[in-house]
């Protein structure tokens, strides 16, 4: 089994650690996190739910990569919020356009226990917070009746910042030093992703199925507060393959109500890999979707869900709430 690695920001650090080579540790993880915040904001990529489960538990299964008890905690200490928003307009009946908006927070939080360096000390509250503004732009080109590529370029402006609280004589003797550069302390990314899509997909009498894969790389630059301004340049690559499939069961009162399944594959490269703790993981997904009985811009669909990840330090159940599921 892959060891369980924290996408929390210095949470492995003891403070005898501190003194030797740290400034590159730091900047290491300043990357880690604002890479594996970028994975975890996108519901392309990863799902989040609104409650958490072993399905070895539900399901009777016996298999780790599954989910553990220390995956499952990690999930609980995570809070994810994603609200994307999209324009799309055409010239063309085969071309279409869209300007993408998204606002995301990733909250992690921990207790940090320095019980190894000194039986004495206490447990120790660390929280972090990346909070992020996106914008991009979309090209879809429709090669055939089924075929199309979607091609894009965006930007991520990310804010990072934590606290930790210093509530023993251990942790107190090494404020001075370690205030405002490694904790209680703040840090910024821009980062530009371009992308391309490839997709089939197929009307058929009871909805629609489709296969898609899509190729996302950022990379860029930090600065701030923390670690005396050496942020780092944060850079990944994820490569999404999914299939997809929508069964329209019933049209009532101008509501299309459908239930939908996924599959996919999230192979990674970069900053991100060290805190999911894997270079590729798996995801299967199903619910309920429901359209709005109104015309707008805003809300294609809401619904509710399970999603399984499966090889990922985040590996474990969700029950899911659904928002502009495509």
């Amino acid at each position: 089994m892959k060891a369980l690695k924290s996408i929390i920001f210095l949470s492995f650090l003891c403070f005898g650690f501190v003194s030797n080579g740290w400034s590159n540790a730091l900047q290491r993880n300043l990357e880690h996190t604002f890479a594996a915040s970028v994975v975890l904001t996108d519901s392309d990529a990863f799902t989040f739910g609104i409650s958490d489960f072993n399905p070895n538990n539900v399901f009777n299964f016996e298999n780790d990569d599954l989910g553990d008890a220390r995956s499952i905690d990690l999930r609980q200490r995570l809070s994810v919020l994603t609200v994307p928003f999209s324009q799309d307009w055409s010239n063309k009946e085969d071309t279409f356009h869209s300007v993408d908006f998204k606002v995301s927070m990733l909250k992690v939080e921990q207790d940090i226990d320095f019980s190894v360096i000194e039986p004495t000390a206490n447990s120790h509250t660390f929280e972090e917070n990346v909070y992020g503004g996106y914008v991009g732009y979309k090209y879809h080109e429709q090669l055939t009746e089924n075929w199309f590529v979607k091609y894009g370029i965006g930007s991520h402006l990310l804010y990072y910042t934590n606290s930790f609280d210093y509530n023993d004589e251990l942790s107190r003797a090494y404020r001075t030093s370690l205030d405002g550069v490694a904790y209680n302390t703040s840090a910024w990314a821009f980062l530009v992703e371009p992308s391309i899509k490839v997709g089939y997909k197929k009307d058929v009498d009871w909805g629609n199925w489709q296969i898609t894969s899509r190729l996302n790389y950022f990379t860029g630059t930090g600065w701030g507060q923390a670690n005396n301004g050496d942020i780092g340049e944060p850079e990944n690559t994820r490569w999404i393959n999914q299939v997809e499939a929508y069964y329209d069961v019933i049209e009532w009162e101008g509501m299309i109500q459908s239930v939908f399944a996924s599959f996919k594959r999230v192979d990674l490269h970069g900053d991100s890999t060290e805190p999911l703790g894997t270079s590729y993981y798996y995801e299967l997904t199903g619910g309920w979707l429901i359209t709005p009985p109104f015309a707008t811009t805003l809300i294609d669909n809401v619904g509710i869900g399970l999603s399984l990840n499966y090889g990922s330090a985040l590996k474990g159940g969700s029950i899911v709430l659904y928002f502009n599921q495509d």
